[in-house]
């Protein structure tokens, strides 16, 4: 039986695409983002599993956005990036 036709107890892939949609409100994110792609990529997240990869990329952003401008990291903010969620 696949996850998509589980019942109620995983969440469909509509309301996957929504908590997504949900835990990335508050940040800047990339106009390409394929939050349909993600979600279905997803079966079996809840709420928190989505804040989880949310945060973790919002991250390694971070991190990355300080390796790329040789500035501390406690220097960058998230207002000096779009946060990008890379899938390839």
């Amino acid at each position: 039986m696949s996850s998509e036709n589980s019942g109620d107890k995983f969440p469909s892939l509509k309301t996957r695409e929504s908590l997504l949609r949900s835990a990335t409100c508050h940040l800047a994110v990339d106009l390409n983002l394929d939050y349909e792609r993600i979600a279905r990529m997803s079966a079996g997240f809840s709420e928190s599993d989505f804040t989880r990869l949310v945060n973790g990329a919002a991250r390694y952003a971070l991190f990355r956005r300080s390796k790329e401008t040789d500035q501390p990291l406690s220097e960058v903010t998230t207002d000096d990036f779009l946060v990008r969620i890379y899938l390839s």
